[in-house]
């Protein structure tokens, strides 16, 4: 399943560089069986909401 733990960091208002950190962290987390789809989709919709709320 993906890690619903990190869209729940990226709705939380956090700064972006702290995201970044708890990304990776989580990410490494995975086994490597997970990490193929679980990042593709997460990549996608962390990207669109830094996005919205930083303004680039």
């Amino acid at each position: 399943s993906e890690p619903n733990g990190l869209w729940n960091i990226v709705h939380s208002g956090e700064k972006v560089e702290i995201l970044k950190k708890k990304l990776i962290q989580a990410w490494a987390s995975l086994s490597e069986e997970e990490i193929p789809a679980n990042v593709a989709s997460t990549v996608r919709r962390f990207k669109a909401v830094v996005k919205a709320k930083e303004g680039y």
